[in-house]
């Protein structure tokens, strides 16, 4: 048995300008994904915003479907979704079956990131499991 399966990283720079957001999806056949946040977002050039729009936030979806259907009011479980403010400077990594997505980005400064996917090797393709 090894130590540690062998695994290799993938990674992609991204930077999103005013207007743009990264859809809702996930890594498929990935064991985990994440974001490494080269700079903090300015905040939103925009007076008038729904108090729900959370420009430029990554928020992760749990893809459990009814899963939280029988949780109460006030349980910390209730809401499938976390929403969080980036940072500079933070490594976020997930399950790769989380699925995320990026809030539109509201500023003229660019979203600086990098996308990052890890994978193992001797696991099955995506979509063969």
């Amino acid at each position: 048995m090894q130590p540690a399966p062998p695994w290799r990283l993938l990674g992609r720079l991204e930077a999103l300008g005013f207007g743009h957001y990264r859809e809702l999806g996930k890594e498929p056949g990935a064991y985990l994904g994440g974001i490494y946040f080269v700079n903090t977002p300015a905040p939103p050039e925009l007076d008038h915003l729904r108090s729900d729009c959370a420009a430029s936030h990554l928020t992760l979806v749990d893809p459990r479907v009814g899963f939280n259907a029988l949780a109460l009011q006030g349980d910390p479980n209730l809401d499938e979704t976390r929403t969080l403010v980036p940072v500079a400077g933070t490594l976020m990594l997930w399950p790769g079956y989380l699925r995320d997505c990026s809030r539109v980005h509201l500023a003229r400064s660019p979203w600086v990131r990098v996308a990052l996917r890890i994978e193992l090797a001797g696991w099955p393709a995506a979509g063969t499991r």
